[in-house]
């Protein structure tokens, strides 16, 4: 079970529990109503067990969060020297490797970026039969300077089918997509796996989760979401 389907779990049962302290306590009420001298230490009884089981649920939620952020951000880091590649033509029993360096090359003038720079390389995917859509290549590098230099230079990719993007964990690249769509493509990108954002006050905010990025000022007017 992954973060979400956590968060997910949590909040039905919360809500569950909501939902029949509600009407228990609608059946209490009528009750008292009609005996009030029995029931009345009843209703401060359910009343103390109540806040204590909901003031215990808010403190499992609030340490899953906790948790499900603290193993987001050690997958991250494990991510630290990687990246994806989008577009690469994509062949039968191609060599990934070659295949992804001299189309890098061609664009990225980088001293000696060659295979021996990559510790693996492959495909995202399944294979499909729409030639159309290309699966992305993830690389993995074997230092940092090389993958940061790939990185810096990812402009000269420009005006090619060609582009290059930080492998985000699932749960930052939707809030990275959340981002573009609420302030646009031109207003949001990555860094080193952190979310950064210029708001409509010409501030740059940094984001890692959906909660922070709901906090941030909404645009003033509409902002284009396709390039």
């Amino acid at each position: 079970m992954d973060h979400a389907q956590v968060h997910t779990s949590m909040d039905k049962m919360i809500k569950m529990f909501d939902t029949k302290m509600a009407e228990f306590q609608a059946e209490l009420n009528q009750a008292t109503r009609k005996n009030p001298s029995t029931i009345a230490a009843l209703n401060a009884e359910f009343q103390t067990f109540k806040a204590f089981v909901c003031n215990g649920l808010n403190v499992l939620r609030g340490e899953v969060k906790a948790l499900a952020r603290g193993v987001d951000r050690i997958e991250m880091k494990s991510r630290r020297k990687m990246l994806l590649v989008h577009g690469v033509p994509e062949k039968k029993n191609e060599d990934i490797a070659s295949v992804v360096t001299s189309s890098l090359s061609a664009k990225i003038k980088v001293p000696n970026f060659n295979v021996d720079c990559l510790r693996t390389c492959h495909r995202m995917g399944k294979v499909t039969n729409n030639s159309g859509k290309l699966r992305p290549i993830v690389l993995k590098f074997t230092d940092m300077a090389m993958r940061d230099s790939i990185w810096n230079t990812k402009t000269a990719l420009k005006g090619s089918k060609i582009t290059v993007s930080e492998f985000l964990t699932k749960s930052r690249h939707s809030v990275f997509m959340a981002a573009r769509d609420k302030y646009g493509i031109s207003n949001c990108w990555t860094r080193d796996g952190f979310i950064f954002i210029k708001t409509p006050d010409s501030a740059k905010q940094r984001v890692e989760s959906l909660a922070e990025l709901l906090v941030l000022p909404a645009p003033t007017a509409n902002v284009a979401t396709v390039p």
